[in-house]
């Protein structure tokens, strides 16, 4: 129904029918089971929120000013949210998919490391080093050339062990060439945590 207000008009509808409330709603009860245990029910509930998107970003259409706020809020939840989804694919041994979620994802957020890190791990876990290493080292570039800063210590610690693995597949004579600062330990691996932002070796 239509509603009149002092300053206009508002449309009464069930919040179960907007895509933003049961975005939301989605989010929590995937909170609630992640925090049970039950990461195949969480991530299937992650699945579904984000399958609530269309388009680029949240509103892209309304240009309204007061809602330019709650806009910029649903895209930081959702790609926080695509963090945690493809955390839980790595976690699950599902490097594939994630592959899948992230290539276009990078691509839209160029300077989230997280994301970008996330994508280069399954990589490696695909057997695919050569191109895990390329986008850390354009994220690296475009970091370095457009602010002036270097990539966190999480990228780096999985740059290095791309490195370390391409190395592992080189004569010794070809791998002496490589910097001597790289960790000794060939067998490494990383261990997502969900609740932290970041992959980290262990």
């Amino acid at each position: 129904t239509i509603q009149t207000r002092p300053n206009g008009y508002a449309i009464d509808v069930d919040r179960g029918l907007v895509d933003a409330h049961a975005f939301e709603t989605k989010r929590l009860q995937a909170d609630v089971r992640l925090k049970a245990g039950d990461m195949d029910a969480a991530a299937g509930m992650m699945r579904d929120a984000l399958d609530l998107w269309h388009g680029r970003t949240a509103l892209e259409d309304v240009l309204t000013e007061p809602l330019q706020g709650a806009a910029t809020r649903l895209d930081e939840l959702r790609v926080a949210m695509i963090g945690d989804y493809t955390h839980l694919l790595l976690w699950t041994g599902r490097s594939e998919a994630v592959v899948v979620e992230l290539s276009h994802c990078v691509r839209e957020h160029p300077y989230n490391e997280r994301l970008h890190g996330q994508l280069a791990r399954a990589l490696q876990l695909q057997g695919r080093t050569a191109e895990a290493l390329q986008i850390l080292r354009e994220l690296r570039q475009r970091l370095g050339g457009e602010f002036g800063i270097d990539v966190g210590t999480d990228v780096a610690a999985i740059e290095r062990l791309g490195i370390r693995l391409v190395c592992d597949l080189r004569a010794p004579s070809e791998a002496a060439d490589l910097p001597s600062r790289l960790p000794a330990t060939t067998t490494r691996k990383v261990l997502i945590h969900i609740n932290n932002t970041n992959p980290i070796l262990d």
